[in-house]
Parts: C-alpha cells; structure tokens; sequence
C-alpha cells in the first residue's frame, strides 16, 4: 500500500512511508511483519526520505491530503490520465486547493518525521486516502504521495496471512497461508469494477511477488505456491455463440451466474491433495463409489440417458460420459439434462454443446454439476483440527494446545481453512463397463472425475467464515474462529428450520 518515488533530477523527495504510532502496534519497528491496516482516529507517523545530494530546510516541506473520490474527481474533470505519475500544472492548482480545505493536522514534527492523527469517520466504512509531500506546488505529483487505506478490513486478512506463513513449522501449512495470500491480494489490489483483464493490476502469481516486499514470503510463494492466473469466463454472447444456444437471461440463476467475470483454478495435485483432510476425504469416497446406493443412482442415471436401453444391452464394452453444455448453461438440474452415455466405437455424430468429459480442462466449466456431491461443512473442518462437536462448544485456550497447535496436521488443514473457508466436492464417473453375472448387471468403475468448487466474498456472507484474525498478535485466532464456526452452523441450522435458506 506504499508507493516509493523514483530517484528523479527532478524530485527532491524520494521517499515517503507510513508507521502505526498507535499503543496496540508500538512492537511493530521490532517485528518483521507488514502492517497496512489503518483504522480512522489512529496515530501515524510519515517519514520522509530526501535526495542525499541536495540541501533542502525541512521546515519549508509542504504536507497535503486528499480522498481518492476528490483525486480521482479532479482528474477526471480535467481530461487527465487516470493515476499518472505527474499532474499539470492545472490539476496541482485544484488539490492544493483541496489540501486546505480538507481536515487534516499535524500533531509533531521531528525533523523529517512528521505525527498526524487519520480522520476519524463516523462509519467504519473503508475509505482511500492520498498523503502527499512536496517542496513546492509545482513538484506534486504520485511519486511523492503514500496510499493509506482506512478502515479497509480485509487487509487485516492480508497482513495476518503474510505473518502465518513466514512462522509455519512445515512446508503444508506454508503452503495454505500463502496461496490465501496470493488469491487475496489478487482479489483486493485489483479495480473493484474492471471488464477485462488488461484493467487489472495484478493478474497472476508472479505479480505478486513483485508487489510483496518481504523477501522470505516472496520465496516462499516462488517456491511452494503453485501457478496461479485470473482468467475470463465467456460472456454471454461468447456462450451463445460456441454451443450454439440461447440462454434465458431472465432466470434468476442465470443472471447471477453471469455476473462474475473472473475465476481462477487451483491444481488438485499441486495444491488439495497436499493437505490432510482432503487425503481423508480421498480415501473414504474411494470406497464410497462402490456403495450400493451410489451404484443404485447411477444406475438410474443410465436408464434416463438417450439410447439407454440399446446402451445398457451392449454388455463389456466401454462407456464415457458425455457432458451437455446446453443444459448447464439452461441451469437444468437432473443428471439425465446435464450428462450423456456414448460408445467411444459410436461414430455417430455428437452436437456442438455435447463433449467428452475427459476432454474439459477447466472444470468451472461444469458450473458445479456432478452425478454425487459431498458439501465439506465447517464442522467438518474442526473435526480435522482433532476436534468433535462438543469439543468445539466448549472449547478453551488449554484445549487448543493439547488438541490442535501440538497437531501437525491439524495445523496443515488450519491453512486451508484460511483458503477456502467451506467448499463443495463434485464427483463425476468418466468412463466404466457393465458386465451381466447371471440375472444382475454389475459397473465397473475405470475413472472418476473428482474436483472442488468454491467461491466467497469477504462480505461475511452467512455460513462462510474464513476464521477470526487477530492483528494485534498477528495471528489466526483459532479459538474464536472455532466459537465462530459454532455460531455460523447454529445461525444455518435456524435459518433452514424457519424455512429462510441462504
């Protein structure tokens, strides 16, 4: 959140930083951490940093703060370049202007550190501000001014999950803490109202790490966090257009899936299958997909798909699924609307919105479909930190020693829990075979697609906590996030039983 001006001839100010002065943050010139959380009526001091080759009386230094609605107002009124790095003589005229009226003192200055006080809104709205440092009205410009954001709560998340990382005891957890902090840096440093990707700031993993200053937290992300890119879901005149469809833009579901823009994927390999948990949940639905009940609802599946009764009278030969994309983007729901059963010695021809699934590469194209899905709770969660559900009703700091922070594993799945908060496993077969034993008929299983969606905001939508984040200590509070968890489940389950939903 700190902009540093470049060394420049024409710049006698190179540098320009904020610190927390506040009693809370008096430890952080003693801790390594990144601190970017401001909050209205707290203490800060400025420090500002001046060309060793030139002279200057610091008392002539001129101080100036703006909002970013009146920066980007007095831009925008004068044709100018949005957030360019040096301002007409016109623009310095109207923020100096600003500058006046706007409430602003300082408390102290100490030679080149000056103290101020961040006004305090009556709201705890987030809010941007511009400080600025110049020498005269004619040298304003970005180079010279810091971005200080208030009240802007998700970067307590940010800081916290930076700190997490750089003292996690094993290579998982490191790797959890730091992949949230990539997708919420990506998610909070980008334009909140953008409609391409050439708008966005940081569009991958490596942007990040050129905008991280801690060294060890870039290393760590180079090293442990896997390839991490935002992507564009089509449009929907693209969607029309490829499968050849009309979508009903006035149903419900439908406008709220065509609402979000951006998405990015996560390897099952390179970043689930890493964490214990997910290992567990491997296991169990690896012995789960030969259940009676499960083979019982794909069997059912079979009978409904086009050509069944000739399909399912070809006995030892393989099947594959077909994934038909008109009734995805329809928002259809049965199995039989969404899926279809072809010989792969069928050479009949396929329609355009129809495709193998082994051939999709990005599974939100399956717009979370799935023949069975498993729903990965918050309870679920804490029973992977070692703990059960009284446990979590009755938990203490004691407790949370003994049964999660001397856990290694617990510890592992704490990191994704920082990621993805709650998610959802979707599980698709992909291809089999039907053999006939006497009067029955068997399936057997040869690959099964097995993939998680998840989507949150950071607006505390009901039943999506991401833990409780403790700045002071710069640390996940697992206790209060565990007490949280209790409340979230507690506030569902009354929910559903009053029949509201969410």
């Amino acid at each position: 959140m700190v902009y540093a001006c470049k060394k420049s001839e024409k710049y006698t100010i190179i540098e320009l930083k904020a610190y927390h002065l506040d009693d809370n943050f008096n430890k952080l010139f003693n801790d390594n951490y990144e601190r970017y959380f401001y909050k209205g009526g707290s203490f800060i001091e400025l420090e500002v940093k001046l060309r060793e080759d030139k002279v200057i009386d610091e008392d002539k230094i001129q101080w100036g703060i703006i909002s970013w609605l009146d920066l980007y107002s007095i831009e925008k009124e004068n044709n100018h370049e949005f957030f360019s790095n040096e301002y007409s003589s016109a623009i310095q005229k109207e923020l100096h202007e600003k500058f006046k009226s706007f409430p602003y003192d300082i408390i102290e200055k100490k030679r080149s550190r000056y103290i101020c006080e961040l006004p305090n809104y009556q709201q705890d709205e987030p809010h941007e501000l511009y400080i600025f440092a110049y020498i005269s009205e004619d040298e304003i410009t970005k180079y010279n001014s810091v971005k200080l954001c208030i009240n802007d709560y998700t970067q307590v998340i940010i800081d916290v999950t930076l700190a997490e990382a750089l003292k996690a005891n094993n290579e998982v957890a490191q790797l959890g803490w730091a992949t949230s902090y990539v997708l919420q840096r990506l998610w909070h440093d980008n334009p909140s109202k953008v409609d391409s990707l050439e708008q966005l700031i940081l569009k991958n993993k490596n942007d990040v790490i050129k905008v991280t200053k801690n060294k060890q937290m870039k290393n760590i992300i180079s090293k442990l966090v896997p390839d991490i890119e935002i992507k564009m879901y089509p449009t929907k005149d693209e969607i029309e257009k490829e499968y050849k469809i009309t979508l009903d833009v006035n149903n419900d579901e439908m406008i709220d899936a065509l609402k979000y823009k951006f998405y990015i994927t996560l390897g099952w390999e390179s970043f689930y299958k890493k964490f214990p948990v997910v290992q567990d949940i491997i296991n169990r639905h690896r012995s789960e997909i030969y259940t009676y009940n499960f083979q019982s609802e794909f069997k059912y599946f079979i009978y409904n798909c086009s050509d069944s009764k000739y399909l399912y009278n070809k006995l030892q030969l393989d099947y594959y699924v077909i994934v038909k994309f008109n009734g995805i983007y329809k928002n259809l729901e049965k199995n039989h609307e969404l899926f279809d059963l072809y010989l792969q010695e069928l050479s009949r021809a396929r329609n355009k919105d129809e495709q193998f699934l082994y051939m999709i590469k990005e599974p939100y194209l399956l717009n979370g479909r799935y023949m069975q899905r498993f729903d990965f709770n918050n309870f679920y969660f804490a029973n992977s930190m070692n703990l059960g559900y009284y446990d979590m009703v009755s938990i203490d700091y004691d407790d949370i020693k003994t049964k999660v922070l001397n856990n290694e594993n617990a510890l592992k799945n704490i990191s994704l829990y920082s990621v993805t908060g709650k998610f959802s496993f979707y599980f698709i077969i992909e291809s089999f075979n039907i053999y006939q034993y006497m009067y029955t008929k068997d399936i057997h299983i040869f690959n099964m697609k097995a993939y998680i969606y998840d989507a949150f905001d950071f607006n505390d939508t009901l039943g999506q906590s991401v833990g409780v984040w403790d700045y002071i200590n710069m640390n996940f509070d697992i206790l209060h996030s565990i007490k949280e968890t209790v409340y979230q489940e507690t506030n569902i389950a009354n929910a559903l039983v009053n029949g509201i939903g969410y």
